[in-house]
């Protein structure tokens, strides 16, 4: 991880709303791939659009969990629980992203582990689902390290500008 002690995990508030948006539409430059999300649409959601999904995600089984350097937002994953009474024992990790400039650094890392050990604290919560573009080597590696297992490819899961990208789904037991 950076060295310097300045970084620092917690979930997002509202006040974070520009950090997101700003954040979220940079990792779409880079990233769009990983995202079911396009550029366009990011850029058409207004600050008030990001600060009330935010909102939505800060409750205890809902969040998103941001890894911030001096300040300034560098990481972000989020944990969304099912909320039938048939499926409230999942939930889904996503939007899991780091800045190009910070990867490689264990960032991503800590904030997988920082997100499975808030999700342990959710009464009632067994696993945790995500899907990964099959591909991404550098994520599967994360994510296995983290205890997620593959149980699945789904085709064509996302289809952005003609080209068709098929998902890797993986879980990870919490019990």
């Amino acid at each position: 991880m950076k060295q310097g002690g300045g970084l620092q995990l917690r979930v997002l508030n509202a006040a974070d709303a520009p950090a997101y948006r700003a954040f979220r539409l940079k990792m779409l430059v880079h990233f769009p791939a990983a995202f079911t999300t396009t550029l366009a649409e990011a850029q058409a959601r207004n600050i008030a659009w990001y600060g009330k999904r935010i909102a939505d995600k800060a409750r205890p089984d809902d969040f998103i969990l941001g890894a911030f350097d001096n300040g300034a937002l560098c990481g972000m994953a989020g944990l969304e629980r099912f909320t039938r009474a048939g499926n409230r024992h999942k939930a889904t990790l996503f939007g899991m992203a780091v800045d190009p400039a910070y990867q490689r650094q264990g960032i991503g890392e800590a904030l997988i582990r920082g997100l499975i050990a808030r999700a342990r604290k959710i009464g009632g919560l067994l696993q945790i689902h995500l899907e990964v573009t099959e591909g991404n080597r550098r994520a599967e590696d994360l994510y296995l390290r983290c205890g997620f297992m593959p149980y699945g490819v789904e085709p064509r899961a996302v289809i952005q500008q003609s080209l068709e990208f098929d998902k890797l789904h993986m879980t990870l037991m919490l019990d």
